[in-house]
């Protein structure tokens, strides 16, 4: 049974947008590494921005999937490059995230809060991930 609203009431936003840019792309970029984090912990961080695509100028030129040893010296140097910027990344967006939890978004003000919990955060993304297929199987019977 659905219940009707007054419609003249309003109502109070969950979440506060903060600032007067928003670049969408970027948070994409920022979520989809939070997401690779979660998924392969322990990677290295030059292996999660090459993955997420962190950066336009290193994310492209590193294979994600080559081997633990550079082949010269100048993929060395990409390498340490791209995981000083996922680095700084990483931090970034966990604190873009404890924001937004907290109502503000996006907001990358320091937060107290301990580590980040990639583990936690894997969990629900697999229970986002049942739950989805399971509504979308049960829509597909249903229409």
């Amino acid at each position: 049974h659905h219940r009707s609203q007054d419609v003249g009431q309003a109502q109070q936003a969950k979440i506060k947008l903060m600032g007067k840019r928003f670049h969408s792309n970027a948070m994409f970029k920022g979520l989809r590494l939070l997401w690779f984090k979660a998924a392969k912990p322990n990677w290295e961080l030059w292996r999660l921005g090459a993955k997420s695509e962190i950066s336009a100028s290193y994310s492209n030129v590193l294979d994600p999937k080559s081997s633990r040893k550079p082949s010269s010296p100048i993929e060395m140097d990409d390498r340490i490059i791209l995981g000083k910027i996922t680095f700084r990344a990483l931090e970034k967006f966990e604190r873009i995230s404890e924001n937004a939890a907290r109502g503000k978004f996006p907001c990358s003000d320091p937060v107290d809060v301990s580590n980040f919990n990639y583990v936690l955060l894997a969990q629900r993304l697999q229970q986002h991930s049942r739950w989805i297929k399971i509504t979308k199987s049960q829509w597909l019977k249903t229409n």
